[in-house]
């Protein structure tokens, strides 16, 4: 059988809030994420019905409970197709770092099947498919920069962000996704009195987005979680501190943490920053907004 690859993109937030809790205790976002070039490589070729996944990193879990593997079977299961998936995933986005390294993986699980099997679904069923799978998989899907509302299942266009260099870091564990939200939950009374309007904080991003504004996109970014998670994982805020230290024009938490990333208008000066941080001993990546 053909195996065929495709690059899964890391995504970050340069927006995010919380807009209500749902009676079926998933919460309500709004979004701005963002694609950046660090990635993964999927490797898929078909089967004769049978599952497995294999990585080069230890840590990676290789059975059912993988989102690819997840990915794939909700992909048959909504197409009817009996067939199975073996998939490999060369790893290179932190795991349990708030940037979408699983949601990128099966998100590209969906887009190979859809490619493999000759299936050629539209848009509309695609994320169908993977909003089953997980709340950042339709983002994952087609990346860029997308406004996401709903739990992640919902894609509105955005006017492109302008080019900018970023490092991503990351020092110590990682972080649950169900616990920083069950802290915002305790934080912020369950939401029951948040306002699901559009904030003064959102609509100034977007509007610096429209304009390309590079300085003013960087200093609008905005994530709810940094009211919860840094005081569990106190090397968020050292890790902002050192991005800023050293030239970055802004330092933010990405998605439920405990990443962090900051936004340079110079590659060199992205460069000289990570290699910085690598050297107190935290990962740091640099890529760029795609």
């Amino acid at each position: 059988m053909t195996e065929t690859s495709r690059e899964a993109f890391a995504k970050i937030n340069l927006f995010l809030d919380v807009t209500g809790r749902r009676e079926d205790g998933y919460h309500d976002i709004l979004s701005i994420m963002q694609s950046v070039s660090l990635s993964d490589t999927v490797s898929l070729e078909l089967t004769d019905g049978k599952f497995s996944v294999t990585s080069n990193i230890p840590d990676v879990p290789c059975d059912n409970s993988n989102i690819a593997i997840r990915a794939a079977v909700k992909f048959f299961e909504f197409t009817g197709i009996n067939a199975g998936a073996k998939i490999h995933i060369e790893k290179r986005i932190p795991m349990a770092a708030g940037l979408a390294g699983g949601s990128t993986d099966g998100a590209a699980v969906i887009m190979i099947l859809n490619e493999l099997t000759g299936a050629k679904l539209p848009d509309r069923d695609l994320i169908k498919i993977a909003s089953k799978v997980g709340a950042d998989v339709p983002f994952c899907l087609f990346g860029g920069t997308k406004i996401t509302r709903g739990i992640g299942d919902i894609l509105e266009a955005c006017p492109p962000c302008p080019t900018l260099h970023v490092v991503v870091a990351i020092d110590g564990e990682g972080v649950s996704t169900p616990w920083a939200y069950g802290e915002l939950d305790r934080i912020f009374d369950n939401f029951k009195n948040v306002h699901k309007d559009e904030s003064d904080k959102y609509r100034s991003l977007f509007s610096a987005l429209e304009k390309s504004d590079v300085r003013g996109v960087a200093e609008r970014t905005y994530n709810i979680f940094e009211s919860a998670v840094p005081s569990a994982r106190p090397t968020v805020n050292r890790l902002k501190e050192k991005m800023l230290q050293n030239g970055a024009l802004s330092a933010r938490m990405s998605g439920s943490g405990p990443s962090v990333y900051g936004l340079f208008d110079r590659a060199e000066t992205a460069q000289k920053a990570a290699e910085i941080i690598q050297a107190d001993g935290a990962r740091a990546f640099v890529c760029k907004t795609i």
